[in-house]
Formats: C-alpha cells, sequence, structure tokens
C-alpha cells in the first residue's frame, strides 16, 4: 500500500487557512484535532462553520468545541438527486 497523505483545510474570504496533513484517513478522533488544534486558534470571531454530512462531522464534542468558542455551526442538507 503506497502512503497516501490526507488534507483537510477551511475556507473564508476566498482564503485557504488551517490546513492540516494527515498520514491516515480522516475520522472523527482526527477531525476533532483538527478542530480543536488548527482550526479554532484561527477562526475570527463569531464565525459560521459550514461542515457536510461526513459523518466524521457529526460527532457532538466536535460541535460542541466550536459552539464554546462561540462560533456558529451551519449543517448543510443532505444530498438529494431530486
Amino acid at each position: 500500500m503506497k502512503n497516501q497523505t490526507h488534507t483537510i483545510g477551511a475556507l473564508g474570504n476566498g482564503n485557504l487557512f488551517a490546513v492540516g496533513l494527515f498520514e491516515s484517513s480522516i475520522n472523527g478522533d482526527i477531525f476533532e484535532v483538527w478542530v480543536e488544534q488548527i482550526l479554532l486558534p484561527e477562526l475570527s470571531k463569531n464565525s459560521v462553520v459550514v461542515m457536510d454530512n461526513a459523518a466524521f462531522h457529526k460527532r457532538e464534542g466536535t460541535k460542541e468545541r466550536i459552539e464554546n468558542a462561540e462560533h456558529q455551526i451551519l449543517c448543510l442538507s443532505s444530498y438529494s438527486p431530486d
């Protein structure tokens, strides 16, 4: 199996920031570490964090960390082919 690097990042005002590179697949644990250690320190006050329906976005502890840092969360609706 060849080595793979997985990336998480954020977009704000047309700029990419809070980029995290990981040698393992992204899961709830990795995403929570990224939110706490990389994303939150770089967010402007009262930001809105938009997330899709990836399973690792739904972890309650991660949502609480974002909200406790006084940011809002906007979850995109589920995909529908209609």
